[in-house]
């Protein structure tokens, strides 16, 4: 399992594999990857097979294609946020390895004591580094040749913001790849950071307090640069004939709301979440007389913090709940509340 099998194809058809994993692309996807002569899909794809795997696809070949298409529509997948841990002070902190291939040759052998796998590393600039694990509790060898069987999870490692991204943790396997990962990243721990979504970007400017959410809202810079000309007011060409002038009666409100939205969320662009859930449990344990009680909470949207910011603006409520404000601040989209009994 330690060796790299790169020269190993994975289906004796190989031709009906490679359509259906080339299929899932675009015809300007597999132009800009293959930049093939034909411009007709069908046509592309024949090209394709014919030109580059003509001996069939790689086991590589299959993990590069995959993550370059998961990459590209990684909104089609859940992705959940988890922590680097380290107690390490700043200056004793040990240096992880950030070459994509250093980064597979240490993690292989640590998933090789808990699977049988095929792992496949690849850096994206600014988007990270993608790590895909293949793993197949049925079979003994790397040899078989149906890629069915295999359960496929993908994470995704941010060195600068000490997170990772995940998606097809099974219960099955994720302690153990989580484990592997710690020992890689030689890290002290990996902790669930209660946020997932579709927005795999904005997870990521979330994580990062790129758009000064929550705590941050006071630092934000000025939006528009007074010295852009871009800036500046529009000459309006007055005509001759006097309009009549309409005044928003209301306007003192509407400034109250705009004020109420700019107080609780930042003037741009919310980060784009499609849940927030909050479990509430009982303050003390269930017993023969009192028996527990829990409630689960869920919204579901869109872009649910955007739902509330409308909400707001629209005058439909005052300001949000705190524990909505909650999810800016600590980057978050799952709580559990403790009931008070008394």
């Amino acid at each position: 399992m330690g060796h790299r099998p790169d020269d190993i194809q994975v289906a004796s058809e190989h031709h009906e594999c490679l359509k259906s994993i080339l299929s899932r692309f675009t015809t300007s996807e597999l132009a800009e990857l293959f930049l093939p002569t034909a411009t007709k899909k069908s046509d592309i794809l024949k090209e394709v097979i014919s030109t580059h795997y003509k001996e069939g696809m790689t086991y590589a070949e299959v993990a590069e294609l995959d993550l370059w298409y998961t990459k590209s529509h990684s909104s089609k997948k859940q992705w959940k946020a988890f922590e680097i841990k380290n107690n390490s002070s700043a200056g004793e902190q040990p240096q992880v390895e950030l070459e994509p291939e250093k980064i597979r040759l240490a993690l292989s052998p640590e998933l090789d004591s808990y699977f049988h796998h095929y792992t496949h590393v690849k850096l994206f600039s600014l988007q990270g580094i993608w790590i895909r694990v293949s793993i197949d509790d049925k079979v003994n060898n790397l040899t078989k040749q149906s890629l069915s069987n295999w359960c496929v999870s993908y994470i995704v490692y941010f060195p600068h913001l000490k997170y990772l991204l995940t998606n097809g943790l099974v219960a099955a396997h994720k302690k153990f790849i989580l484990h592997s990962l710690q020992t890689t990243l030689k890290c002290s721990g990996i902790i669930d950071h209660q946020l997932k979504g579709a927005d795999l970007e904005s997870m990521k400017k979330m994580l990062a307090a790129e758009q000064s959410q929550g705590v941050f809202k006071m630092f934000q810079s000025v939006e528009n640069n007074p010295l852009d000309r871009s800036n500046a007011a529009p000459v309006v060409c007055r005509e001759k004939k006097e309009k009549f002038r309409v005044v928003n009666e209301d306007q003192d409100l509407i400034d109250q709301r705009l004020k109420a939205t700019q107080d609780s969320f930042v003037s741009g662009e919310v980060p784009q979440l499609e849940s927030l859930k909050y479990k509430a449990l009982p303050e003390c344990k269930k017993t023969p007389d009192k028996p527990a009680f829990t409630m689960s909470v869920e919204f579901r949207g869109a872009n649910v913090l955007e739902g509330f910011r409308e909400c707001v603006k629209y005058g439909y409520i005052d300001k949000p709940p705190e524990c909505v404000l909650a999810v800016q601040d600590t980057a978050q989209n799952t709580f559990v509340v403790t009931l008070c009994t008394k």
